[in-house]
C-alpha cells in the first residue's frame, strides 16, 4: 500500500479512537472532597487527604464537575459511547490473553449450570422493568474486570452495552484523570468507602438500577478478603457476637435492593483463586503490581435470591419504602432510617446465605483449586508474618 493510502487510512482509523478515548477523559467521574479526604479503610482513618494538585486536576481540562447522573435518563453522548468502546475492547482483549488457558499464563473455568446460563442468557435479554444486580465475593483488586470479562462468553464481551455497572474505591481507581477516564470508560463508579450508607455517590450508583434493563454488580464485602473464607477479616475482625447480629457483609447492598423501583433480579456467584493473582500484604496492600500467573480460577453461580417476603413484611409494620429515582429532584429523600437498617441487616443476612452456601459448594467441588489457594494464602501469610516481625524491630 503507498504512503498517499496508509496516512488516510490510519487517520481513518484512529480518529475515532482518540476522540472517544478524549471523551472518556472529558465525561470521567469524580472523586468526592467533601471533608478533604480520600476515604479508605478504617485503619486507614480517613485515609490519605486530597491535595491541591489532586484537586486542582479533578476537573482537568473542563470547566465544571460532571455529574454522572446527568446522562443516566438521556444516555451517553457519542463521543463518550466511543470512548466506552474502545476501553472496553482493550480490557476484553487483554483478560483473553492473561486468562484463557491456551495462552499457558492462568485460566478461568465458570462451572456449568443452568444457573450460569440463565444469568448469561438474562445479562444479554434485560427488560426496561427489570434490573439485573449481582454479588459476589471480593477476592482481589482484578476481580473486576477479569471475572466479567471471563463470565461473558467470545467476542460478547466486547459490548460494551451489556457489561455491568460496577464500584471501585475513589482512592484507588479515580485518584487522577486518566484512570478515572480509564475506569469510568469501562462503566465503574466511585465510592467513598467510610463514607457511610448516605453518601450521594451510592446514589448516583442506584439511578443506574433505577433506569432499568441494566446490570450492576456489588461486592457486598466492601473490601478485599484474601482469608478464604466470606467476610472473614484479617485484620480487626467483627467480633462473633456482633457478625451473628448484623452479618459479614455490608449495609448497602441492601439499601439498594430494598429501596430499587424496579423488579430486581438478584443473582450471587462465587469464585476461587483470585486471590493468586494479586496477593495482597496484611495492611491491604499488594505485594506487586503485576498480575501473577499459575492460577486456575472457578466460578460458581447460584439460583436467584428473593426478598419480597422481607419487604413486604417490613412495609405492613411501618409503611411503604421510598425509591430512589434515576433523575435527582429536590427535596429527594435517601437517609436511611434505624428501622430501614435492620431490613437491609436481614436483606444482607439472606445474600451472604447464598453466598456462603455457593462457597460450601465450590470448596468441596473444586478441592484441587482449595488445596492450591490454601498453599498460597499461606505463603501470603507468611510473608505477612515476616512483615510484621521487620516492622517491630
Amino acid at each position: 500500500m503507498s504512503h498517499k493510502k496508509i496516512v488516510p487510512a490510519l487517520t481513518l482509523t484512529l480518529t475515532p479512537i482518540l476522540a472517544g478515548l478524549a471523551g472518556a477523559l472529558y465525561f470521567r467521574p469524580t472523586f468526592d472532597v467533601t471533608d478533604g479526604y480520600w476515604g479508605g479503610p478504617k485503619h486507614f482513618g480517613k485515609g490519605k487527604p486530597v491535595t491541591s494538585q489532586q484537586l486542582q486536576d479533578r476537573n482537568w481540562l473542563r470547566n465544571e464537575t460532571y455529574n454522572i447522573s446527568d446522562h443516566v435518563e438521556d444516555g451517553d453522548p457519542q463521543v463518550l459511547k466511543a470512548g466506552r468502546a474502545v476501553i472496553v475492547a482493550v480490557i476484553a482483549t487483554v483478560i483473553e490473553l492473561g486468562m484463557q488457558k491456551r495462552y499457558g499464563y492462568n485460566s478461568f473455568n465458570p462451572v456449568p449450570s443452568k444457573e450460569y446460563d440463565d444469568l448469561m442468557s438474562k445479562a444479554f435479554n434485560i427488560k426496561d422493568t427489570e434490573t439485573l444486580l449481582t454479588v459476589s465475593n471480593h477476592c482481589s483488586t482484578l476481580d473486576d474486570p477479569i471475572l466479567f470479562g471471563c463470565l461473558m462468553p467470545g467476542l460478547k464481551s466486547w459490548n460494551y452495552e451489556h457489561l455491568r455497572w460496577s464500584l471501585c474505591s475513589q482512592e484507588i481507581c479515580f485518584k487522577n484523570p486518566f484512570l478515572a477516564a480509564f475506569f469510568g470508560g469501562g462503566k465503574v463508579l466511585p465510592i467513598k468507602r467510610g463514607a457511610g450508607l448516605d453518601q450521594p455517590m451510592l446514589l448516583d450508583f442506584c439511578r443506574r438500577a433505577a433506569q432499568g434493563g441494566q446490570w450492576i454488580h456489588l461486592f457486598p464485602e466492601g473490601k478485599i478478603f484474601q482469608s478464604g473464607s466470606l467476610g472473614a477479616e484479617y485484620y480487626r475482625a467483627r467480633s462473633d457476637e456482633r457478625a451473628r447480629e448484623i452479618g459479614r457483609l455490608k449495609w448497602g447492598a441492601g439499601k439498594v435492593v430494598a429501596h430499587c423501583p424496579k423488579k430486581l433480579l438478584v443473582v450471587p456467584f462465587h469464585h476461587l483463586a483470585m486471590e493468586g493473582i494479586n496477593p495482597q500484604r496484611e495492611d491491604g496492600e499488594l505485594r506487586t503490581h503485576v498480575p501473577q500467573g499459575g492460577n486456575d480460577v472457578s466460578l460458581r453461580v447460584g439460583k436467584y435470591i428473593g426478598f419480597d417476603d422481607l419487604i413486604e413484611e417490613h412495609e405492613r409494620k411501618h409503611g411503604k419504602l421510598w425509591k430512589y429515582k434515576v433523575k435527582p429532584e429536590e427535596g429527594e429523600r435517601w437517609k436511611s432510617s434505624e428501622e430501614e437498617k435492620k431490613l437491609y441487616t436481614k436483606i444482607v443476612l439472606r445474600i451472604e446465605g447464598a453466598l456462603k452456601l455457593l462457597e460450601e459448594e465450590s470448596k468441596r467441588d473444586d478441592s484441587e483449586i482449595v488445596v492450591e489457594g490454601r498453599r498460597r494464602l499461606k505463603l501470603i501469610k507468611e510473608e505477612n508474618d515476616r512483615d510484621r516481625k521487620v516492622a517491630q524491630k
